[in-house]
């Protein structure tokens, strides 16, 4: 399950990365552009699942709860093993998951 507002924040951070990308004339970061693939994908899914009625929107928020309780006990972790790409990774989505709860 993925966070919405984290999925807007990445792909248009992504979507920037790959437009200056391309003005340069470089190849794309394939890592990148598989990933931005992918959070589009994950986005329509979401999106058609609560309107289609598969998902309502209390099971959503259970989930966004369920990962922002991953990510609290992830921080440490990655912060303690030296990882601090993993940490500011979940350190953004537990930022727009709580953005995210807040409006609710």
């Amino acid at each position: 399950m993925w966070c919405m507002s984290y999925l807007d924040v990445y792909i248009e951070e992504t979507k920037k990365e790959l437009a200056a990308a391309s003005a340069r004339e470089e190849p794309m970061d394939k890592t990148k552009r598989a990933r931005y693939l992918e959070c589009m994908k994950r986005k329509g899914q979401v999106m058609n699942a609560i309107q289609g009625g598969d998902m309502s929107i209390e099971d959503y928020t259970g989930t966004l709860n369920l990962i922002k309780g991953k990510d609290e006990k992830l921080i440490p972790f990655f912060t303690a093993k030296g990882q601090k790409a993993n940490a500011k990774y979940c350190r953004d989505r537990l930022k727009c998951i709580e953005e995210e709860l807040a409006d609710d």
